[in-house]
């Protein structure tokens, strides 16, 4: 007769160092964050309080300067949640679930709850562990093997494309490996002191005037002339926007407003194709209607307030996301101010990547995608690159819009 199917073990004090390996990915092409996208990952845990942290720095924006180059972040998870910290402080989510751990740290949960599956004896760096694995399929998938010590030694998991979305498992599953195991007092977990997330202050900016505001979109085709609850950037967010998205969108949208520089909090707004309408997070009433500002990938805030993310700052190196809440848009008849609107749309343009920067190679002898071009780039000028602004701006000029306002 057979024993016992063993226990989930559990884990003493400790502290390690974790290496993101590259791994495949079951719902998508590609591979996981273990490509060169986060680096200097450490875990430490200290069992008599459940409190743990885990740390590393992030592949950043190396053409924005230094500071940008890689990105300090921090997870603390502790019995009554914890908090995430990002961007030198620029992010600070309480309750420390973020996207990129979110799934992680759920299912790691599960497999000390009970949850889990013992699939066997293993071997990591030939060392003897367990393997076990805990599936949800709301969250994802999980495989861990932990030595007799109650340690991991490796860990799996990829989230699920319903909790993070389809564009986001990349960033979100790992294949982490612990090494330089530390236990007892060398792990210096008893040290450990999370940080807590100020709560967080839904308010507008204090300055109310009325201002003219050229923002910009890319897009791969959408009902033209429509700017309501739609991710759009500023010109100083021109080029670190264009890294993620330029290569790959056909168009480049140009907006004109009026806009009431009163900001809200930000909201995230995912646009549906199918139904041609966009879905975004709540905001308290008195604030809906006010057009939502954020530092561009939400990278800086006010010096030394943890948490702000440049909703009111002038995020000149980095530039600014914009949103314009349909609460907030003000009639044909109307000006800023009437009946509690926010902002008015004057004017728009819609152009073709290719075609503007076609226009931009005859004009300045440089196609901007062409491996010289980052090198063109940062070696005459720093962030926010307003020589640059201006070249492509003079670009659009010369380049005929395919859809435009009358």
């Amino acid at each position: 007769e057979g024993g016992l199917l063993p226990r989930f073990p559990s884990s003493p004090s400790f502290a390690a160092k974790v290496i993101e390996q590259p791994m495949t990915l079951s719902q998508t092409s590609g591979h996981g964050a273990g490509d060169g996208l986060y680096h200097n990952m450490t875990y430490t845990y200290d069992a008599e309080r459940q409190i743990s942290k885990l740390t590393w720095m992030q592949t950043g924006y190396w053409f924005l300067g230094a500071k940008f180059a890689a990105l300090p972040n921090a997870q603390y998870w502790t019995p009554e949640g914890g908090a995430y910290i990002a961007n030198y402080g620029a992010i600070c989510h309480p309750g420390g679930r973020d996207i990129r751990m979110g799934a992680l740290r759920a299912l790691w949960e599960a497999l000390q709850a009970g949850n889990g599956s013992f699939m066997g004896e293993s071997q990591v760096a030939g060392q003897p562990c367990q393997q076990w694995q805990v599936k949800n399929p709301q969250i994802g998938n999980m495989s861990m093997c932990v030595g007799v010590d109650g340690i991991p030694r490796s860990l799996i998991v990829e989230a699920a494309a319903s909790l993070v979305g389809s564009s986001n498992i990349f960033v979100s599953s790992h294949n982490l490996t612990f090494t330089e195991i530390r236990t007892g007092s060398a792990s210096r977990a008893s040290s450990l002191q999370p940080t807590t997330c100020p709560p967080q202050k839904h308010a507008s900016c204090e300055a109310s005037n009325i201002s003219y505001l050229q923002v910009l979109r890319f897009s791969h085709g959408e009902p033209w002339g429509h700017v309501s609850d739609r991710d759009t950037f500023d010109w100083n967010s021109f080029v670190l926007t264009s890294a993620g998205f330029l290569g790959s969108s056909q168009y480049l949208l140009t907006y004109n407003l009026e806009v009431n520089t009163s900001y809200g909090p930000w909201r995230e707004c995912d646009y549906n194709a199918a139904t041609n309408k966009s879905v975004c997070t709540e905001l308290p009433a008195h604030l809906a209607g006010l057009v939502s500002r954020v530092s561009s990938e939400a990278l800086s805030g006010k010096p030394g307030v943890l948490g702000d993310y440049g909703q009111c700052e002038a995020n000149d190196v980095v530039g600014s996301w914009v949103l314009f809440p349909h609460q907030g848009k003000c009639g044909a008849g109307q000006s800023i101010g009437d009946q509690g609107c926010t902002w008015k749309l004057m004017s728009w343009k819609v152009f073709e990547v290719k075609a503007v920067f076609k226009t931009f190679e005859a004009k300045f002898g440089i196609d901007i995608f062409s491996p010289s071009f980052a090198a063109w780039l940062t070696g005459s000028e720093t962030a926010p690159f307003r020589g640059f602004q201006q070249k492509v701006q003079a670009a659009m000029m010369d380049t005929p819009a395919v859809h435009a306002s009358a």
